[in-house]
């Protein structure tokens, strides 16, 4: 049976508190018109990933335990370079935490590196704030699939603290990468155009993974393609979208 509410001493029905907010706090707040866009992006630019292996997680572990050092086994470019991957999954999902879900090929990048992107891109731009696009923009998917581009293992010499360089062994995916990137938004906030806009923005300016313009390189650059995804492409994302929705609300 339904009770009653005492609030600053007045009894308030159930009946009341199913009334508009704009007539318990004087403002009216209308219903968010979230909409979702699908849009391609093409790499200009190689694509450099690298995942954050379980072996360097450990090693950071027992260092921070202080664990006895063992002798380093030595290195297999192969496996560093595999492991380097990001597995996608279906629903867009990590294949390496969930591999029953990963078909044994389809690899990427994780969303909120695009997403980021975006925000950060907010830079170049006075009329919004990046704190402000983080609550507007949304990728309705942990990992997003590289396609049309067969990667290959790409040697490069990096610089370690005190000097000392090293040699890394990362998946690049060539020049004509494509993503196909569902990005939903609030329409009542900011428009399907102004989306593209600052997606094209973070392409040429800020780009995606390693050695990109944000930090100094010029990898990871891309721009947003005038051709709408296929259906083809329009039903496979949406079947992730919706994977994706029933996995999280498991």
């Amino acid at each position: 049976m339904a009770t009653d509410t005492k609030t600053n001493n007045k009894t308030v029905t159930p009946a009341l508190l199913d009334e508009s907010v704009e007539m318990r706090i004087g403002v009216d707040i209308p219903k968010p018109q979230i909409k979702i866009a699908l849009v391609n992006i093409i790499g200009t630019s190689e694509l450099i990933v690298h995942r954050f292996s379980e072996k360097s997680r450990k090693e950071i572990a027992d260092k921070q335990a202080k664990k006895v050092k063992t002798a380093r086994a030595k290195r297999n470019p192969n496996k560093e370079y595999e492991d380097s991957f990001y597995r996608v999954g279906d629903g867009g999902v990590c294949g390496w935490e969930k591999p029953k879900l990963w078909d044994s090929k389809t690899t990427g990048i994780k969303a909120i590196g695009l997403k980021k992107a975006m925000v950060n891109a907010c830079r170049q731009v006075e009329s919004i704030a990046m704190t402000e696009m983080r609550g507007m923009v949304f990728i309705p998917q942990e990992y997003l699939a590289v396609e049309d581009a067969e990667p290959y293992m790409r040697t490069d010499t990096v610089r370690l603290s005190k000097g000392a360089t090293d040699l890394r062994y990362r998946p690049a995916y060539p020049v004509g990468w494509r993503i196909t990137v569902p990005i939903q938004f609030d329409e009542d906030l900011i428009s399907q155009e102004a989306v593209t806009h600052l997606l094209m923005r973070a392409g040429f300016g800020v780009g995606l993974c390693e050695h990109r313009p944000e930090k100094n390189g010029d990898n990871g650059t891309f721009e947003v393609s005038p051709v709408p995804p296929t259906q083809k492409q329009i039903d496979k994302i949406m079947k992730n979208i919706d994977l994706h929705t029933k996995s999280k609300s498991i």
